[in-house]
């Protein structure tokens, strides 16, 4: 995952509708694809007049529907290895495991997110292009899954938190802090408002919560370079705790 993370972080500033963007968002097709993975690829139009991209991978048929997201592109002066190259990297090795082990009962779908950052010289709520498209599309076509969990700036901090969107319902993050506690780690619960892809999802009725290590001084810095790799290890382990809470592999 490091190696992944750092092939990301050379990109540099991965703005929402940059050439960096792209080559993030090729770079992510070219390792699903190498591992055997089919991969779905939708356009993402922004306000700016350019585009993004979301990139879709399936697992399984049948039963209870889980998504997990993480988004790609990062805020400038940010090359985003934590935010969101630690979600990224850690839904890019879950990836290919589930190739070796997918759900028997169950289906997973993993979507990398573009532009879910501000974008620059827009208002406060120019984010999340790419998660809200996707949720309307879903909703469009009878296909909002079970629960959604956003992996996002996971590869830092100690502390780990499970955010719901403000008053929804509660119970994917109630589901990741008892997935975490199986492995021995604890999860704080809070509600924020609109700060990650789970957002779009939440707001359709969908048990969503936003997987989160907040404790990063260098979050939207130049110098978010680094993440650890008990962090995102830990992170992967809860994700497929989750999974086994939901899906049999």
């Amino acid at each position: 995952m490091q190696h992944d993370n750092g092939r990301l972080v050379a990109l540099g500033v991965r703005e929402a509708g940059s050439d960096a963007e792209a080559q993030a968002s090729q770079f992510l097709l070219q390792s699903l694809r190498a591992s055997g993975i089919d991969v779905e690829v939708r356009e993402v139009p922004l306000p700016t007049g350019g585009t993004s991209s979301n990139l879709l991978a399936r697992f399984g048929v049948g039963g209870t529907h889980v998504l997990f997201g993480a988004h790609f592109d990062s805020k400038p002066p940010s090359p985003g290895a934590d935010d969101n190259g630690s979600g990224t990297v850690v839904l890019l090795e879950l990836a290919r495991r589930l190739v070796e082990a997918p759900p028997q009962d169950g289906i997973v779908t993993l979507a990398f997110f573009g532009a879910e950052e501000i974008l620059v010289g827009y208002d406060g709520n120019s984010h999340h292009f790419g998660s809200r498209l996707l949720a309307e599309q879903m909703a469009e076509g009878g296909e909002l899954p079970d629960l959604m969990i956003s992996a996002d700036m996971v590869g830092v901090g100690e502390q780990i938190v499970a955010a719901t969107y403000l008053d929804a319902d509660p119970s994917a993050a109630e589901l990741i802090a008892e997935a975490a506690a199986e492995l021995g780690l604890t999860v704080q619960l809070i509600q924020r408002g609109d700060i990650s892809d789970h957002e779009a999802f939440a707001r359709l009725g969908v048990p969503s919560a936003f997987l989160w290590r907040p404790d990063n001084p260098d979050y939207h810095q130049a110098t978010d370079l680094e993440v650890r790799t008990e962090a995102l290890l830990e992170d992967l382990a809860i994700l497929e705790a989750v999974l086994e809470l939901t899906t049999e592999s």
